[in-house]
């Protein structure tokens, strides 16, 4: 027969008696706050809304485009979009990917999809 040992666990347990010696329970959690009794309205917003209406994509990019171009911090260099970003003190040429470009839209203008009239 071996006489190997399983390894001593790394927290010490507790048996009921020692949790109640040192003082009780554990108190409950705290209370959830109540649920709003009304949703919350959004802010009017000062950002362009570019609708977009069936077909009309290409409308839609050139808009977001001359928004993009309107604000000087984007550039297109190489068949890339890029701007300039401070890391680690310096100044470099940030690309940006297809996510990047999705978040930054987002954030400066309001989507609004038109629907078909029949």
């Amino acid at each position: 027969m071996s006489d190997l040992k399983p390894p001593p666990s790394s927290r010490p347990t507790q048996t009921p008696d020692a949790k109640e010696a040192k003082g009780g329970a554990t108190p409950p959690a705290p209370p959830l706050p109540p649920l709003l009794s009304t949703p919350v309205q959004p802010a009017p917003s000062d950002r362009p809304i570019i609708l977009m209406p069936p077909g009309e994509d290409h409308v839609a990019i050139a808009e977001a485009e001359r928004i993009l171009a309107d604000i000087g911090e984007y550039f297109h260099m190489g068949g890339q979009l890029v701007r300039l970003a401070q890391k680690a003190g310096a100044t470099k040429i940030e690309v940006l990917n297809e996510h990047t470009l999705y978040v930054i839209l987002s954030a400066m203008i309001d989507w609004r999809q038109v629907s078909a009239s029949v």
